[in-house]
């Protein structure tokens, strides 16, 4: 079972947060004091997108107000972090014959520097992903990966060096509607990793909202049904 965290190098640069043995703390702070710390984007020297662009239809359906978000591990034991990159295209190509809607997976392969692997990883699952999480589900040392979506969930198995196989049907993994994100966690003890799906809201194609100028806008969150979070045990054999 493994679940860790180490520092990354993502493509943000830490400048200039040292302090000289003459800084003194005799007076108060002023409420005006600029930080120490800038941040400065590189991603596009590093090798990653500068954007993901999301779809945004003109009606405002709701899940195109949202993004999904990145998992930052190491998809191939190289001791370098990668980045799988959480991607959506039209919400009406749920199936994913958009390849716009490709979920990205990219290798370090030098420090700070990126190769997108999609193509060769089998990591490229297409559904309108909403979160998504890496850990150990067979106890072989590598790290897996559970993808919460807006529609199927997937569940993919990494073979240890960045490849990974869809086991969704044969691992049982059964959620469909609205996951917004997902943990794993041993909640029984017995060295499984188990995978707690969160759960959003039931999602009613038919409900359209307009400002008070008559334009479409998005649905608030209260005019939907919530769904119930799942959990799926680890049974130790590969199934869920």
């Amino acid at each position: 079972m493994r679940v860790g965290f180490r520092s990354l190098g993502s493509a943000v640069i830490l400048l200039g947060c040292s302090c000289s043995s003459g800084c003194t703390t005799d007076d108060p702070p002023s409420v005006h004091t600029t930080s120490q710390f800038r941040f400065i984007d590189v991603s596009d020297q590093q090798g990653l997108p500068p954007q993901i662009l999301i779809q945004d239809r003109a009606d405002r359906y709701m899940p195109e107000s949202m993004a999904g978000g990145v998992v930052i591990f190491d998809c191939d034991g190289d001791g370098d972090l990668d980045l799988y990159l959480l991607c959506h295209g039209p919400t009406a190509d749920r199936n994913g014959s958009d390849r716009s809607s490709r979920n990205r997976l990219y290798r370090q392969e030098q420090p700070w520097r990126f190769v997108d692997i999609t193509d060769l990883s089998g990591a490229d699952d297409s559904g309108y992903a909403m979160g998504a999480a890496a850990g150990d589900i067979d106890n072989d040392g590598d790290l897996d990966l559970y993808i919460s979506n807006l529609g199927a969930d997937r569940l993919l198995e990494n073979d240890g060096s960045g490849v990974f196989t869809d086991i969704s049907e044969a691992s049982g993994i059964d959620v469909d509607g609205w996951s917004s994100s997902v943990l794993f966690a041993d909640v029984d003890g017995d060295n499984n990793l188990d995978i707690y799906v969160t759960r959003y809201l039931e999602l009613d194609e038919t409900i359209r909202v307009t400002n008070r100028g008559g334009l479409p806008e998005y649905p608030a969150p209260g005019q939907f049904k919530g769904s119930q979070d799942q959990l799926l045990r680890n049974n130790g054999d590969g199934s869920f």
